[in-house]
C-alpha cells in the first residue's frame, strides 16, 4: 500500500485536501477531509477506522437486531414504499451461475479442440462430428442464459413493499427509540 497523492481540492466555502491511497493491485481509494494539520498517514488511518466502526454498526443491526434492543415499539410502515425487486436479484443470481456454466463448457470445448487431432486439418468437421454433445450443452445453455436475460430485463427493479409482505408484517421501530440508537452509535 502507498500514498499516490495528497493535493487540495476546492469547493465553495471549503478548503479540502484529497489523499488517494494506492493498493497492490491497482485499487485507489480516495479521502476528502477539511484537516490540514495532520500527515496523510494519519488521515487515512482514521477514515478507515470510521469504515471498521460503520461495517461494525451494520453487522450488529443485521444479525443481532440492534436497532430493537431499546424498544421492541413498532409502528405501521408505509405499504407503498418500494424496495428492490427480490425476484429481479434470483433472476440475475441464476443467470451468473448459468453464465459461468456456459464459460466452463466453452472452454473446455476450446481445450478439447485445441488439443484433437483434426486440429491440423483446415476444418473442425470431425471435431464437431465426434463431440457433438458438448456443442448441444452449450446452444441449450446460450438458450437459457438469453431466456433469463429477457426476464430479468422485464422485471421491474422496485415493487411496493405491500407485494412482498403481508400487511402486518409491514412495520417499523417507533422514531424516538430509532433516534436514540442512532445518537448512541454516533457517541460510540
Amino acid at each position: 500500500m502507498s500514498w499516490r497523492s495528497d493535493r487540495p481540492a476546492l469547493l465553495p466555502g471549503f478548503r479540502l485536501r484529497e489523499v488517494r491511497r494506492l493498493c497492490a493491485n491497482g485499487h485507489q481509494t480516495a479521502v476528502v477531509t477539511t484537516r490540514q494539520d495532520l500527515p496523510i498517514e494519519v488521515l487515512a488511518y482514521r477514515m478507515f477506522e470510521r469504515w471498521t466502526q460503520e461495517n461494525f454498526f451494520r453487522y450488529m443491526r443485521q444479525q443481532f437486531a440492534l436497532d430493537a434492543l431499546v424498544t421492541y415499539a413498532v409502528e405501521p410502515a408505509n405499504p407503498e414504499r418500494t424496495i428492490p425487486n427480490p425476484e429481479r436479484k434470483a433472476v440475475a443470481k441464476a443467470l451468473t451461475t448459468g453464465r459461468a456454466a456456459l464459460q466452463e463448457l466453452e472452454q473446455a470445448y476450446g481445450q478439447q479442440a485445441r488439443t484433437n487431432s483434426e486440429a491440423q486439418r483446415p476444418t473442425m468437421r470431425g471435431f464437431k462430428i465426434a463431440q457433438p454433445g458438448l456443442s448441444r450443452w452449450i446452444t441449450a445453455l446460450e438458450a437459457k442464459c438469453r431466456q433469463l436475460q429477457a426476464r430479468w430485463a422485464a422485471l421491474p427493479q422496485r415493487v411496493p413493499v405491500k407485494a412482498v409482505l403481508d400487511e402486518a408484517e409491514i412495520v417499523q421501530l417507533s422514531p424516538e427509540a430509532k433516534h436514540l440508537t442512532d445518537t448512541l452509535k454516533m457517541v460510540a
